[in-house]
Formats: C-alpha cells, sequence, structure tokens
C-alpha cells in the first residue's frame, strides 16, 4: 500500500479509497454495492465483512490501487496467507529502481541456478540430498523466491499504467495454446 494513502489505515479497503481521493458516495457510484455495504467492508470491527473477492478485484480498478488484490489475499485468504507475498510498500516504485532491483535478483538468481544446477540432477525427492547439497538447493530456493518476490511487485506496480487482467489472461491462452495447461478452466 502507498503509504501516502494508508498512514495508520488499518482497513486496507479505505485506504485504498481514500487513496484514490474518493468520498463513499463517490465510490458507490462505480461499485455495485450500497453505502452501507461499503461501510461495512470499511468496518474492522464486528459489525465489518469482507469483501467477495469480485468486489475486491472491482476496488481495486476503480481505486486506481493495484495492490488491493494482493493485500487482500494476503490478508483474508487462507492460501494467500500462506503463498502470497507481502506487499513492498517501503520501496521506491519507479520503473527505474524497480527494474535495477530487478536486474540485480535476475543476475543473482542466474548465478545461483548455475551453482545449484548439477546438484539436483537425478533428485526425486528431500531423501536424495545429501545435507550439503541440501543446504545449496535451499539458498538457490531462497533466491528464486526473491527473484519471483521482485516480479511480483514490479507487475503491481505496472498496474496503475495498464490492464493487467487483460494481459494475465492474453498470456494464459498462449500457455493453453501452447499445450502447457490441460485442464483448461471454463467460465
Amino acid at each position: 500500500m502507498p503509504r501516502s494513502a494508508t498512514k495508520n489505515l488499518n482497513n486496507i479497503y479505505k485506504a485504498a479509497r481514500l487513496g484514490a481521493g474518493l468520498t463513499g458516495e463517490e465510490a458507490i457510484e462505480e461499485l455495485p454495492v450500497s453505502l452501507s455495504q461499503l461501510n461495512r467492508y470499511e468496518d474492522d470491527g464486528p459489525n465489518g465483512i469482507v469483501p467477495p473477492p469480485e468486489i475486491v478485484l472491482l476496488m481495486s480498478k476503480v481505486y486506481g490501487a493495484p495492490w488491493l488484490t494482493q493485500v487482500h489475499c494476503k490478508r483474508k485468504c487462507a492460501i494467500g496467507g500462506a503463498y502470497a507475498f507481502e506487499f513492498l510498500d517501503a520501496i521506491d516504485s519507479n520503473p527505474n529502481a524497480m527494474l535495477a532491483k530487478l536486474r540485480i535478483e535476475l543476475n543473482d538468481s542466474l548465478r545461483i541456478v548455475e551453482k545449484v544446477a548439477g546438484v539436483v540432477v537425478n533428485k526425486k525427492s528431500r531423501e536424495n540430498f545429501g545435507e550439503t547439497e541440501w543446504r545449496k538447493f535451499m539458498k538457490a530456493v531462497a533466491q528464486l523466491l526473491r527473484l519471483e518476490h521482485c516480479i511480483e511487485t514490479l507487475k503491481i506496480n505496472i498496474g496503475k499504467w495498464t490492464d493487467l487482467v487483460g494481459i494475465v489472461q492474453a498470456h494464459n491462452q498462449h500457455c493453453y495454446n501452447e499445450g502447457l495447461v490441460t485442464n483448461k478452466k471454463t467460465a
């Protein structure tokens, strides 16, 4: 969450709305919810409720807050809580800074993958690794997760400029077309 929009605000939905400079009344003109529903989404007390994912996705678009979906999943979903990265709101998110960080993480990842490539040959489970091999492998995994986190942060910030939903859907279609996905979602 951009620090300027969230100063001392724990409720991510209210922080995103205020960050967009919208009143509750202005927000409901763009969202398919009533003012009382919006107030309940923005209430962290006993009367508060968690908005459904479809509403959070729309809030993210209306508020120009691509980080909202990531933070929602991290805080409000058990799966996101376990697997989603923290949103890095205390970093310089301008494109030059983001690409410089990506370059560093990518180079570090390439170096460590080269070092560990031979370690994973013919390994099918944890038991196939010696302790030294396992430490090398886990060091590589940690570096690859740092790279993934950097890419995820860049993706979220690029979402301020473009429709990432369309880009992700086009990428997924490419994966279907290439036969990389065997169980295409039907919706």
